[in-house]
């Protein structure tokens, strides 16, 4: 009994802690909304999208997707979600690696095939829980030669002949 009271004090203990490190300095708090998590921030004189997206490490299209009044500018003493996002520690890059910087509409699938490497090892090297990926974030890729050359087809079917389609 004494351990499992133990057990739950740490736990909120460590709860409350955490919360705590969610407060950044000028925001108001943390909320969260929809089963996802926003920092609150209250917009003061002179600041910018682009300065809170820094501020906060999150792209300017991830705040404009929860603050859609946000298009027509920013607002002194407005209330803006700043989505939370996990914050990637950036892995040790070495001589031999790569740092691949995620362009709009990429894939973890299509920069493996681009590299020709694993995509569980992209997520491995990096650190990613999942496969989602931000524009702008900044991929290691190991030179591991885990995969040969792409994959080619034969124009041979299974039987040896050649099968052409026409129209």
């Amino acid at each position: 009994m004494k351990h499992l009271l133990l057990a739950l004090l740490l736990c909120f203990t460590g709860a409350i802690g955490f919360t705590k490190s969610l407060t950044l300095g000028d925001s108001v708090g943390v909320k969260r909304i929809g089963g996802k998590l926003f920092v609150i921030h209250v917009v003061e004189e002179q600041e910018t999208l682009y300065g809170l997206s820094r501020r906060y490490k999150v792209a300017i299209p991830h705040i404009l997707e929860f603050n859609s009044e946000l298009k027509t500018g920013l607002k002194i003493g407005q209330e803006v979600r700043v989505p939370w996002f996990k914050r990637e520690r950036k892995p040790q890059v070495t001589a031999n690696d790569k740092v691949h910087i995620v362009k709009e509409k990429e894939t973890l699938y299509s920069i493996s095939r681009r590299y020709q490497v694993r995509f569980e090892d992209i997520k491995k090297w990096n650190g990613l829980e999942d496969a989602h990926l931000k524009i702008g974030q900044e991929l290691v890729i190991r030179q591991t030669g885990t995969l040969k050359s792409p994959l080619k087809l034969s124009p041979k079917g299974r039987e040896g002949r050649i099968h052409v389609v026409e129209i």
